[in-house]
């Protein structure tokens, strides 16, 4: 059943029917309170296709009460909408005890026919077979048949046309029982059938139509002559001059001077359609591939195709791909079609589906092919009407609209406004009852001639529904009126009510039409960098990234982004060839320059997948330039009421970039920009901030460096008002917001420790989530997401004194006020106050609390509360315990075979990442072993390991060997140094993050047997601002003692430092090898 509200469709007959129904149920209803109930609450509703199902199944439930109601329920069938007449019998008449007669009257009445009955001779049915029971003997006489056949009468008032009928044939049997006695009966009944004896109903077949069934009964006949009927629904057969009209079938014309027409043979006379997987973008609006067609001998029951899905099904589908369209989804909608039945696409609802996903995606030759198979199939429905209809209108057709006759509502409204009678009214009374797409497609013909009452009327209803005012705006661009499409238009992006759906879906064309005069001219971009000579030894060039933004007031900004690039390989060509785009993303514009100068559009480059989030483009060649321009609408941060866009960057980590441009159209709001780096700003216009860079090379990405930005130019626009104190508040407003829900959380009450180990037990911890990204109830639905905001709302609702703090591994806070961003600090940690403070960070998990990342210890941490009266505090220093402590004891025999022991312990965050990597099946302890092992001795092999906690404490012990070899020399390493050096230092304007290590403690003890040495180098030691590291060797005999510490703090290092780290670094490397030999011992002359 297609619901009552779907596009453009409306039965303005429905309060007078829901009231004639209701007037009738309070006299019907005398059991069975859910079905009334139900059938009630529909009426409620004002869904009198609904009511009507749940009136018949009640009627339908009893024989009796049936059969009783069957006159009232024709009577109340008539009073039902089209809709619900249809679910009735398509749905439930198989179900229902009723005669085939009434059952058929039912179905006329369903489509609007009226009855006239004639008696005619047909050929008799299969023999009734009597057989007598107990040995008795029976004697049958011959049957006397008779049939009831049907032809159509219009209705008075209305025009002839053809109506949907069957026939209804009664076989009757007329037989002479000798005496009282028992009969065996068997009928072979075609279906629907039912049976009646003297009268009385015997049963009913109750199988699909078109399959036949046998009929065993046992009666008891009196003696005297007894009178057998079968009444049989013929929907396969026809008489002459009728002809079958299904709602879900196809027909075509009757022959020149009438004539039978076989129900069997009825096919299709619409246009071939193709399968919806069938089309491709580079065959849109070609020739059909396939053939889509219905038999008219189809079931009532939704036009079911063998094995397919019944109505109920294919309404349930088509349903959702109403919803998913209206929302946006169109990829979503297309994937839905692809999967669906065959059956459920050829029927009307199915058709007009198709028809509105290829309205959204803009194909507008496959629109006007599924509208016209529509109504070439279905040319009595009323919504196949409608849509026509308005096609026809959207075309400017409006002679051919107007020559269909008025056979429904819904194309009696449409037409209403081309027949002389008021605009304005008409005009709001369409745009307050169509659908989205049915609106944008009728403005253009309602507003052809220039009415102002019909743009009056408009601007009324645009104040409660924003979409009709977006269409207004567009409409006024288009016909050149810039001064009132802007008026309205910042009016409505200003709107309480202008959500972010409502601005994907309608008014691009006025947040990009006035950025067209900045966009830059891709011929003249081309041609400055083929003058330039630019080049670099790269894949592709990037000639122009050029991106306009144009702020709102309310928060949300267009954002226009051009990327034109020249290809200079193979690889390129393929790589560049595959366009992607983001859901929220609409392409603009897409074309390729040919070596020969020329440009081509999509069209012309055989691009498939054009309206799609992929784009392929084939044919791309070293040498082509590929431009791609697109519109985004995106929510800016308000963070304490002024507002902040997100930074452009002007360059490229790994390509070069001749013309990089950003243009913000601020139109004289108190906004400011923060520039860092080397960026050109262009010469003041009214309401304009330009920025511009040329011939950027590629920015290589930096060692250890947070930042995936740094050493990248920027610009930033922030609202004048915005300063560490409101961007505070505004994230810690934010944070308040996504604690959404009660914690389920429960040992808040008996110590921090305890609530965040029951967190992190039922919250995995994502690290590609942000604190601000994922609500406390999503993260909890899914069982992952940010750990701090879990952890941060769980204590905030367990009455703990909780606290969101933004903490930097850089020495100091970035506290530039002319840029105030978050950017600048590498995470966020929990601190919770009291008599006993206490710090946590959920993705150091393992580590004790209190005890934080050793690159944030003792930095200061912004604190994300709103109105606190602290803006930012010091986050513990760390102490001595992340710490690294190596043991090492071994043998070294007279063969060279060396044996021993290496035990490694690790505290606070050390001990974590060992827990971490240890914390597995004893395999994974051992591959752990000879993975440290092999950073000491590379040349030994595990023999046993094992691993341990030691309160605090993570031991790893190792038993290790060496086999006897004539080599007296062998590495012995000392980690965990970082050993890179830099080759070439990038230049920057901010810092460099260097993480540092923890501290080291190695004690390593080699002994060999009497009369040799072990030999080994002398003390050495590095001791400078970023780190220091001793190292001492002694030697004794058949011992070699050497002991090792080394620390290195994170630390930010200033660009003017490059080359003191750089050197740190290269010491340090120097420092984690060394050689040892085992020599005899010398010998006295």
């Amino acid at each position: 059943m297609r619901s009552e509200t779907s596009p453009g469709v409306r039965w303005r007959s429905g309060v007078l029917a829901a009231a004639a129904v209701a007037a009738l149920a309070v006299a019907w209803i005398d059991a069975a309170a859910a079905q009334e109930n139900a059938a009630l609450e529909a009426l409620d509703r004002m869904d009198l296709g609904e009511a009507c199902g749940l009136w018949a199944d009640y009627l339908a439930e009893d024989d009796g009460r049936a059969r009783s109601a069957a006159i009232q329920l024709e009577e109340w069938l008539e009073r039902c909408p089209l809709d619900g007449r249809v679910a009735f019998l398509s749905e439930r008449a198989a179900r229902t005890r009723l005669d085939a007669a009434h059952v058929y009257r039912m179905h006329a009445l369903a489509h609007g026919a009226g009855l006239k009955y004639r008696d005619a001779a047909v050929a008799s049915m299969e023999p009734l077979r009597l057989s007598p029971a107990a040995g008795r003997t029976s004697m049958s006489s011959a049957p006397v048949v008779t049939a009831l056949s049907a032809v159509p009468v219009a209705p008075p008032g209305d025009p002839p046309g053809p109506a949907w009928l069957g026939t209804v044939q009664t076989t009757r049997f007329r037989f002479t029982v000798r005496g009282d006695e028992v009969l065996y009966l068997h009928l072979e009944l075609p279906n629907p059938a039912s049976v009646w004896l003297d009268g009385e109903a015997l049963a009913v077949s109750d199988r699909s139509a078109g399959g036949g069934s046998d009929l065993y009964l046992s009666v008891r006949f009196a003696a005297g002559e007894h009178f057998l009927d079968v009444i049989q629904a013929v929907l396969t057969t026809l008489p002459p001059e009728i002809r079958i009209l299904p709602r879900d079938a196809a027909v075509e014309a009757p022959p020149a001077g009438g004539g039978a027409q076989s129900a069997q043979g009825s096919a299709a006379a619409g246009p071939a359609l193709r399968r919806w997987t069938l089309v491709q973008d580079s065959e849109r609006g070609g020739a059909a591939a396939g053939s889509a067609t219905a038999s008219t001998a189809a079931s009532e029951a939704g036009n079911r195709a063998p094995g397919g899905p019944g109505e109920g099904t294919c309404r349930a589908l088509l349903d959702t791909v109403r919803t998913r369209l209206g929302n946006g989804e169109d990829q979503a909608a297309e994937t839905i079609l692809n999967d669906a039945d065959p059956a459920c696409l050829e029927t009307a609802d199915g058709l007009l589906v198709q028809a509105e996903l290829a309205l959204s995606r803009q194909w507008t030759p496959l629109l006007d092919e599924y509208v016209e198979a529509a109504f070439s199939r279905y040319p009595q429905d009323c919504e196949v009407l409608t849509r026509w209809v308005s096609r026809r209108l959207e075309r400017s057709e409006i002679p051919a609209a107007e020559s269909l006759p008025v056979v429904c509502e819904g194309v009696e409204r449409l037409l209403r406004p081309f027949a002389g009678r008021p605009k304005s009214e008409d005009a709001v009374e369409l745009f307050r009852d169509a659908g989205r797409t049915f609106r944008l497609r009728l403005l253009p013909s309602l507003l052809s001639g220039d009415d102002p009452a019909v743009e009056e009327a408009l601007l009324r209803l645009s104040a409660s529904d924003l979409t009709v005012g977006w269409m207004l705006v567009d409409w006024w661009l288009s016909r050149g009126k810039t001064a009132r499409a802007a008026l309205l238009g910042e009016a409505l992006r200003d709107h309480p009510a202008a959500m972010g759906g409502i601005r994907s879906q309608a008014g691009r064309l006025f947040t990009w039409e006035r950025t067209r005069s900045d966009w830059t001219d891709p011929e003249e971009a081309v041609q400055a960098y083929l003058e330039s000579g630019f080049g670099h030894d790269m894949p592709q060039v990037v000639v122009l990234d050029e991106a306009i933004a144009v702020p709102s007031r309310n928060g949300w900004f267009t954002l226009v982004l051009t990327t034109l690039t020249h290809l200079e390989s193979p690889d390129a060509a393929e790589s560049v060839g595959e366009i992607s785009l983001a859901a929220d993303e609409e392409l603009l514009e897409l074309a390729v320059r040919k070596a020969d100068g020329s440009w081509r559009g999509p069209e012309e480059t055989g691009a498939s997948g054009a309206g799609k989030d992929t784009i392929s483009l084939p044919g791309l060649a070293p040498g082509d330039f590929v431009l791609r321009r697109t519109v985004r609408e995106l929510q800016a941060d308000s963070l304490g009421g002024c507002l902040r866009l997100p930074p452009f960057y002007f360059g490229h980590r790994d390509l070069p970039v001749f013309l990089t441009r950003y243009v913000v159209v601020h139109g004289g709001a108190d906004l400011v920009f923060h520039r860092h780096g080397e960026v050109e700003v262009g010469a003041p216009r009214s309401g304009k901030w330009e920025f511009v860079r040329r011939k950027v090379a590629p920015v290589p990405a930096e060692p250890w460096c947070p930042d995936p930005e740094a050493g990248v130019s920027m610009v930033e626009v922030t609202s004048r008002c915005l300063d560490w104190t409101r961007l505070r508040d505004g994230v810690g407003d934010k944070a308040g917001r996504l604690c959404d829900v009660p914690s389920p959380f429960r040992s808040g009450r008996g110590s921090a420790e305890a609530l965040y180990r029951e967190v992190l037990a039922r919250v995995e911890v994502d690290s590609g989530v942000g604190v601000l990204s994922r609500s406390f109830s999503q993260t909890l639905e899914t069982g992952s997401g940010s750990g701090v905001l879990a952890v941060y709302c769980a204590m905030l609702q367990a009455g703990l004194d909780a606290h969101l703090v933004a903490v930097s591994s850089a020495a100091a806070p970035p506290l530039d006020l002319l840029r105030p961003s978050l950017a600048g600090f590498d995470g966020t940690v929990v601190y919770v106050g009291g008599r006993e403070p206490a710090w946590f960070d959920p993705y150091d998990p393992l580590s004790p609390p209190g005890k934080l990342r050793r690159s944030f210890a003792g930095r200061p941490g912004l604190v994300l509360t709103p109105l606190n009266p602290r803006l930012f505090v010091t986050l513990p220093r760390a102490g001595a315990v992340d710490s690294w402590k190596i043991v090492v004891r071994g043998t070294i025999d007279g063969d060279g075979a060396l044996a021993g022991h290496l035990e490694i312990g690790g505290m606070g965050q050390a001990a974590a990442e060992l827990r971490r990597e240890a914390d597995g099946a004893a395999e994974q302890v051992e591959r752990l072993a000879a993975g440290v092992l092999g950073q000491v001795l590379p040349e030994v092999h595990v023999e046993q390991a094992r691993f341990d906690i030691r309160g605090r404490k993570a031991v790893l012990g190792v038993e290790f060997a060496r086999s006897p070899t004539a080599e007296e020399r062998f590495l012995l390493l000392m980690p965990p140094i970082p050993a890179r050096e830099f080759t070439q230092l990038p230049v920057r304007t901010s810092p460099l993050y260097f993480p540092g290590f923890y501290d080291i403690e190695l004690d390593i003890e080699l002994e060999t047997e009497a009369g040799r040495f072990v030999v080994a180098a002398g003390k050495q030691e590095l001791d400078c601002e970023f780190g220091r590291i001793d190292l001492q060797v002694e030697n004794s005999g058949d011992r070699l003692r050497l002991t090792k510490r080394a620390s290195a703090a994170p630390v930010a290092v200033s660009p003017d430092d490059y080359a003191g780290l750089a050197q740190f670094l290269s010491s340090a490397r120097r420092l984690a090898g060394l050689a040892v030999e085992v020599v005899d011992a010398p010998t006295r002359d």
